[in-house]
């Protein structure tokens, strides 16, 4: 079967893997120079099936809403996005509700453990190398009553092997003696041993040879302009350097899957989340923590990635804008310094890159996998802020349907179905 993969970031580049694997002809098509060039490049590099948890909690509505009237929040909604937020941000209201995000938090969860399983499965298969670490993750928290109710979700996680230790801040602070002087402000942390990180842009380029080692074509620098019908199914995806035919199409394309799949008659309510990092190479001089820092409060992630520091935090929505602003910027280091002190006196003058990339999110939480009214049309998208963390097992689980397999994983809760009702 000839299969077009629209989209090489680590989501579309896994799905190509598992296509070729399988033996079908793969090409992929992408705007950018090499795979993993936007969304994947410099994110946080967490793999956390611990942060399963949908972003509509009523604590971050509240942010958001607060947000309109300032704009130095860990949280940011800019008010030009409103009209275009209004049917999405009802459902994003609705799955914040105790019960849909409950559910959904349980679907991200399933998904989010076996997708680490397929990762580990890849490693060993390949022998690929991307700065991985299994140290875990430690969660840090300024106020009791918000460990508690992380603590609650984390106890439902344990069903899923997601297992969890709380640390007092004695404890913590003799785990990672950086936070020493933010002792007084620390309420404790959880740790997560079974999350790991790594880098998802280095993991996706050394995938894209192994899947061109087994027949894929990457074709890179091609603007996709539309896709085109031929009665009830897609025939051909027309782009800035022609057209493209193909038996079977994999929409990976990040943010802007919704606006490929609406020119096919595709409803997909995926909206982009602006993220912000910035990455300093290290050196004697420079503190980096042993485990990866998640801190609650000021929403960012502090990351040793082999021989670099990742900072990387904030959520913004501001529309299909991947314009890096100075101001949040400045923001990130400034919120690391106070999560990490030790920080401060190497920042200034720093050699450092700034990054922004935009997080498809869906309305209720969970990815969009699989199956499209189209016969010929199957989506792997909308997987959001644990895009890295689910990259492997949703192009597990696509590959499997496009073959006629069943998935390991219940696809229920993924299908786009979910939004007829």
């Amino acid at each position: 079967m000839r299969i077009l993969v629209v989209g090489a970031g680590v989501a579309g580049t896994a799905t190509a893997y598992f296509l070729a694997r399988d033996g079908h002809a793969v090409d992929v098509l992408d705007r950018g120079e090499a795979p993993a060039s936007e969304g994947s490049y410099a994110n946080a590099g967490l793999i956390h099936a611990s942060l399963a948890e949908p972003w509509n909690s009523p604590a971050a509505v509240v942010e958001l809403l607060g947000s309109l009237a300032r704009r130095d929040g860990t949280l940011l909604l800019n008010a030009r996005q409103l009209p275009q937020l209004l049917g999405w941000g009802l459902r994003f209201l609705y799955h914040g509700l105790p019960g849909p995000r409950r559910a959904n938090t349980r679907l991200n969860a399933r998904l989010a453990v076996y997708s680490q399983r397929v990762l580990g499965e890849l490693r060993g298969e390949t022998g690929i190398q991307y700065d991985h670490s299994a140290a875990g993750l430690l969660k840090l928290f300024q106020s009791h009553k918000r460990l508690q109710a992380v603590r609650a979700t984390s106890r439902m996680l344990e069903e899923f092997g997601v297992h969890h230790h709380v640390l007092t801040v004695d404890e913590l602070v003799e785990r990672e003696p950086l936070l020493e002087p933010t002792r007084g402000e620390l309420a404790g942390a959880i740790h997560y041993p079974g999350d790991e990180s790594g880098c998802p842009h280095l993991f996706a380029r050394e995938l894209a040879h192994r899947a061109e080692a087994l027949g894929a074509c990457f074709h890179h620098g091609v603007g996709v302009r539309r896709l085109r019908m031929q009665g009830k199914r897609l025939d051909r995806v027309i782009t800035d350097q022609g057209d493209f035919e193909a038996d079977t199409l994999i929409i990976a394309a990040g943010p802007e899957a919704a606006d490929l799949g609406r020119g096919i008659g595709l409803r997909l309510p995926i909206r982009p989340v602006k993220g912000y990092s910035t990455t300093l190479p290290l050196g004697p001089d420079v503190p980096a923590p042993s485990v990866p820092l998640s801190d609650d409060g000021r929403k960012l992630v502090i990351n040793r990635l082999g021989n670099r520091l990742r900072i990387a935090g904030t959520a913004e929505f501001a529309g299909l804008d991947r314009g890096i602003t100075e101001m949040r910027v400045e923001q990130l280091r400034r919120r690391a310094c106070e999560t990490m002190p030790a920080l401060a006196a190497c920042l200034p003058g720093r050699e450092e890159e700034p990054w922004a990339c935009l997080r498809p999110m869906t309305a209720d939480g969970p990815p969009i996998l699989g199956e499209t009214p189209i016969p010929n049309v199957y989506l792997n998208a909308g997987s959001g802020h644990l895009g890295w963390t689910m990259a492997a097992g949703s192009a597990r689980l696509v590959a499997d349907l496009v073959a006629g397999r069943t998935p390991e994983i219940p696809v229920e809760g993924f299908s786009m179905r979910r939004y007829r009702l």
